[in-house]
């Protein structure tokens, strides 16, 4: 059996343009508490289906009771979940978030190739093409 890539969320904290570190670190922080509150073990696999099914290992920096007592509660998935999909935007479409948009919780992300995103509209994603990154 192949082995599956891996989705490693402490990458948020320096390898997202728009993110500083301390927000990729809230991000990742949350996502780990929401799964290791749930048991799941680091490389759980993620199974992303739509115009394409991908699969995915998540690992995280382990959970310490300061985060888990900081992120213990529904907007702690809430912001874990979105450093997830940060991540698999860039991982399925090469794209990368850029900026965060002004209304609501819509991101904008961005490549150097012109192609359509195809999570443009979809779930409150964005693209706009870009040469940062």
């Amino acid at each position: 059996m192949a082995e599956i890539p891996g989705l490693d969320l402490t990458t948020l904290a320096h390898a997202v343009p728009a993110l500083t570190m301390h927000l990729g670190t809230v991000l990742a922080e949350a996502a780990a508490v929401c799964l290791e509150s749930n048991e799941h073990p680091q490389g759980v696999p993620l199974s992303v289906r739509g115009e394409s099914s991908e699969r995915f290992g998540l690992t995280w920096r382990p959970m310490t009771d300061t985060m888990r007592r900081a992120y213990n509660n529904e907007d702690g998935t809430e912001i874990g979940a979105c450093g997830v999909a940060i991540l698999l935007v860039r991982e399925i479409s090469g794209m990368a978030v850029i900026e965060r948009s002004a209304r609501g919780r819509v991101l904008t992300t961005g490549s150097v190739t012109r192609r359509r995103c195809r999570f443009s509209g979809k779930a409150g994603w964005r693209c706009r093409a870009s040469c940062g990154g």
